[in-house]
């Protein structure tokens, strides 16, 4: 039986179809794992009130309950970064953002600021109740 050579341009289509698929693939994965999942994450799921530090324009903030302050620094406390920094994900409503967290002495809790872009998104005022996720 001779051979045959392929039909290379029916092999060379599909090869860049696939490509297509598989980019789009990625991209897709990408805006899930940021928007929606929180992949290699612990959670945390709670409601705060909003509040603004006394300086003038002032930061809003909102700081974590006290048992997810407990449990964090009870378990965590060696993903913790320079003054008592860590790195999260936050979602509120349907925003979501990378940002971090810091631990205060005095209140002895985590505040997440708000940047004023998730504040107008989302619609937030200082004294609001807001739920929130959280993935350290």
């Amino acid at each position: 039986m001779p051979y045959e050579k392929p039909n290379s341009s029916l092999r060379t289509v599909g090869f860049f179809n696939l490509l297509k698929v598989s980019i789009l693939h990625k991209y897709l994965s990408l805006i899930w794992t940021k928007q929606l999942a929180m992949e290699n994450k612990i959670i945390f799921e709670f409601s705060a009130i909003v509040w603004q530090y006394s300086a003038p324009g002032g930061w809003f903030f909102i700081s974590l309950p006290e048992n997810i302050t407990k449990e964090i620094r009870e378990h965590l406390l060696f993903l913790q970064e320079s003054w008592g920094r860590f790195r999260v994900r936050a979602k509120i409503g349907n925003s979501v953002w990378d940002t971090a967290i810091w631990y205060d002495k005095k209140s002895t809790t985590y505040f997440l600021p708000l940047k004023s872009d998730i504040r107008k998104a989302e619609n937030i005022q200082i004294g609001s109740e807001i739920s929130l996720v959280l993935g350290i």
